[in-house]
């Protein structure tokens, strides 16, 4: 009889279900594909893998050869579980099976077999997995970075640390939270998590100002939706009573967001690896009042006699946005 069967990624080979080394915290299925080559129909009457530790299901079936499923391998992998408990192949037609490692709590080497029993005979094709036990974190727990404002972009390094004795591959580090100013850039050396160090993998940038430009002070718009223009923004006498005014009112909703907690902002980063996915690190950005002082803001001064003055020295600490 002519049946040809055929392992699809990410099995290491397609003779046999080969799922490599798996973490205890990772879920893997691999799909299977039985084509029938032969020039009658097939039934295939049962299926099922030895062992507690894997799962076996059917997919879908259909017209095409090794090519054609090669084709649509990702197609077959998120396709749904059908409810038949058994099926005939015609000539030419495949079934598409998903093999899963559902329990693999316990570390070491799994040996099993998928047996697929047709009306002439019994397929048997061979299931290995290398299960390990070990988990990432991030370095430290939440990242936090420095305060900014806009004109200041801030950035810090996220470190990842593997308690994995293999080395693990880094696939991929995205961004969950929809928020313009939180962006990052993946080192390029980082490609590998070694076991049981920490690796830097990306660095993580915070821009304050992507949210509204120019047109605002520490991520506070000038004008609000209804207000007048300050005068204070064209030259006339008065220009400084308006530019108090216009502080005394954006500092006012400052300490308003402040005592909101308003300004902490939250991202949420996610790192993929070869042993763990969807491993979730907390980043949190803090907006700063910028100022060139780096002590009180008052100025008082000693009792002074008429006709007589008094003097108080007041050093900037420089631009903030340095």
């Amino acid at each position: 009889m002519c049946v040809q069967t055929l392992v699809l990624p990410p099995s290491l080979q397609d003779s046999f279900l080969d799922f490599g080394v798996q973490s205890s915290t990772k879920t893997s299925s691999i799909t299977l594909v039985v084509i029938n080559g032969n020039p009658i129909e097939l039934e295939i009457k049962s299926w099922l893998v030895t062992g507690d530790s894997f799962s076996m299901e059917l997919l879908k079936t259909g017209r095409g050869n090794q090519s054609v499923v090669r084709g649509c391998a990702e197609e077959l992998q998120q396709a749904p579980a059908s409810q038949k408990r058994m099926v005939i192949l015609a000539s030419g037609y495949y079934a598409a099976f998903r093999v899963s490692l559902i329990d693999n709590s316990l570390k070491g080497t799994y040996e099993r077999a998928v047996h697929i029993t047709t009306d002439y005979e019994i397929l048997t094709i061979p299931v290995k997995a290398l299960i390990v036990v070990g988990m990432l974190s991030s370095c430290p727990e939440s990242l936090t970075l420095p305060p900014s404002f806009p004109g200041k972009v801030v950035h810090q390094g996220l470190v990842i640390q593997s308690s994995f004795r293999q080395p693990s591959e880094l696939r991929q580090v995205v961004s969950l939270t929809q928020d313009p100013r939180f962006t990052h850039r993946r080192l390029r050396n980082a490609r590998t998590l070694e076991p049981r160090r920490r690796t830097k993998v990306a660095n993580i940038y915070f821009d304050a100002g992507l949210q509204c430009g120019d047109d605002c002070y520490v991520g506070l718009p000038f004008v609000l939706k209804g207000e007048s223009m300050p005068g204070g923004l064209v030259l006339q006498e008065d220009i400084w009573d308006e530019d108090v005014d216009l502080l005394q009112k954006l500092l006012g909703r400052w300490n308003d967001l402040v005592d909101r907690s308003g300004h902490e902002i939250k991202a949420v980063f996610e790192v993929n690896s070869e042993l763990q996915e969807n491993f979730r690190s907390e980043i949190v950005a803090r907006l700063t009042w910028p100022s060139l002082l780096n002590s009180t803001h008052r100025i008082v001064f000693p009792l002074t006699n008429a006709n007589s003055s008094s003097v108080r020295s007041k050093p900037l600490a420089g631009n903030p946005a340095i």
